[in-house]
C-alpha cells in the first residue's frame, strides 16, 4: 500500500482475468466486483487517510471498475457472502449507499453472480472479522 491503492487494484485485475470462479467473504463492506464508483471512492479515500498512503483515488477507482465487465461473461462464476452489517456501515453518504444498493439489486438474477447475506441473527461459530486474503479464487 506504500505506493497507493491503484497498484493493488491492477494486480487484482490481472488475477481476476485468469480466474473462472471467484469466491469471497466480506463482512463490513461489499465486494469490489459489486461496488459502484462512488462507494469505492469513499473506501479508498478513507483507507488512504487511515493508512497514510498516497491518495491515488481516481486511478484506483478506475482500476476497481474495470474487472466488473467479467460479471457479464458466460462461463464465469462470482460467489460472495456478505455480513448483514455491510449496508448499515456508514462508510459513505446515504445517496452513495442508495446507489450501491441499487447496483446490488441489478445483480439479482444474473447467472454468473451469487450473493448471500449472513443475517445478524445467524448463529456463528466465530465472530466476523476482516483481514487480508478474505477472497479466494480458483480456475
Amino acid at each position: 500500500m506504500a505506493n497507493g491503492h491503484r497498484s493493488r487494484q491492477e494486480l487484482a485485475v490481472a488475477e481476476r482475468a485468469r480466474t473462472r470462479a471467484i469466491r469471497g467473504v466480506e463482512d463490513p463492506r461489499f465486494p469490489g466486483l459489486f461496488q459502484t464508483a462512488g462507494y469505492a471512492r469513499h473506501l479508498f479515500t478513507a483507507n488512504a487517510a487511515f493508512r497514510n498512503t498516497p491518495r491515488d483515488t481516481e486511478p484506483a477507482v478506475r482500476a476497481r471498475m474495470q474487472p466488473q465487465e467479467a460479471l457479464y461473461e458466460a462461463g464465469r462464476s462470482f460467489r460472495f457472502v456478505v455480513w448483514e452489517a455491510a449496508p448499515y456501515a456508514q462508510v459513505c453518504p446515504p445517496e452513495v449507499m442508495a446507489a450501491q444498493l441499487d447496483r446490488l439489486c441489478g445483480l439479482i438474477g444474473m447467472d454468473t453472480v451469487e450473493l448471500g447475506i449472513v443475517p445478524f441473527a445467524a448463529p456463528l461459530r466465530r465472530p466476523p472479522h476482516t483481514g487480508s486474503g478474505s477472497t479466494t479464487s480458483g480456475s
